[in-house]
């Protein structure tokens, strides 16, 4: 099955807390797609799982389960420590 690959940052972990930006943006992306249930593989720097899985606690636990199914997490670099959890 083929998959979309969505960058984030290599830089902050997505999303990064208290900020906005790109990484912002690529999160969101990342979360409608894949509630629309389009398998993908998500680049980020080091934390970027955790953030992300963080940033869930508003979803339902259903919801949750279908975007974390979903999404394919790979993290790179030690980034810069901003914008972490």
């Amino acid at each position: 099955m083929k998959k979309i690959l969505l960058l984030g940052s290599i830089v902050s972990p997505c999303p990064p807390d208290k900020q906005g930006g790109t990484e912002r943006v690529a999160y969101y992306q990342a979360k409608h797609l894949a509630i629309h249930n389009l398998p993908l593989i998500f680049i980020g720097a080091k934390g970027t799982k955790n953030n992300f899985k963080a940033e869930l606690i508003f979803e339902k636990e259903q919801k949750i389960n279908l975007i974390l199914k979903n999404i394919e997490f790979i993290e790179i670099g030690g980034g810069t420590g901003f914008g972490k959890n």
